[in-house]
């Protein structure tokens, strides 16, 4: 999932850090010859500290992204959670 701090979800209102993340995180993961350099700089991206205050969670999606590296990827699930921006994606 593109969000993932328990403190954020549970905060209540509209969490905009979540969408702006969300929202670089779907760019980058549905361009897939830029995909690999994008994902590099994730912690730099629009709300990405925020939407991941701790790597482990975030991991999975790089390392399917690098096991797709010059394959689409697909944006399965999008929604919102709490306030929070949520999507999902498939690889390959």
């Amino acid at each position: 999932m593109s969000y993932h701090n328990l403190r954020g979800l549970f905060r209540g209102g509209r969490n905009e850090a979540s969408y702006a993340f969300d929202h670089w995180l779907t760019d980058a993961v549905l361009d897939a010859p830029g995909r690999n350099a994008k994902l590099r700089t994730w912690r730099s991206a629009p709300g990405a500290i925020e939407s991941h205050p701790e790597d482990e969670h975030f991991l999975p999606l790089l390392i399917a992204a690098g096991a797709a590296t010059g394959e689409p990827a697909a944006h399965v699930f999008s929604g919102d959670v709490n306030g929070t921006a949520q999507s999902g994606y498939r690889f390959g």
